[in-house]
């Protein structure tokens, strides 16, 4: 199975911004999800980033584009639906470069091109569990 979507938050000033896009790779369809109203369930996921572009940000470049979650399948819940999750093995995953330039865990350990079975979505917090 290929990882056929790319997953980042929209940072483009508009009506999509801070909402989550969710890019199909092979066709090229873009979506957007607000956080507020929508819950995300990524399978086969890998973190990805791009080291340079992040060291830019860190050392005070102005903000862009550079890490995103690549995965193999989304599922789209509304929050209205939304259940709560049921394993205890999960642990927070977070990205901002203007505090380090990498992909980190609750330790702040660089976890980038880390592979999970699935990552959640809550509001803009992302949750990992392993395989």
């Amino acid at each position: 199975m290929g990882r056929d979507y790319q997953i980042r938050f929209h940072l483009g000033k508009g009506e999509n911004f801070m909402k989550f896009q969710v890019k199909n790779l092979k066709t090229g369809e873009v979506d957007y999800y607000d956080p507020e109203e929508y819950q995300l369930v990524l399978y086969d996921c890998v973190l990805k980033n791009q080291k340079t572009t992040a060291e830019k940000i860190n050392c005070g470049a102005n903000k862009t584009v550079c890490a995103w979650v690549r995965a193999g399948r989304v599922v789209i819940r509304s929050l209205a639906r939304q259940s709560e999750y049921p394993y205890a093995t999960i642990y927070e995953v977070s990205y901002n470069p203007r505090n380090q330039p990498f992909w980190c865990d609750t330790h702040g350990n660089d976890i980038d091109n880390n592979e999970y079975g699935e990552i959640l979505t809550c509001g803009r917090r992302l949750f990992a569990n392993h395989y």
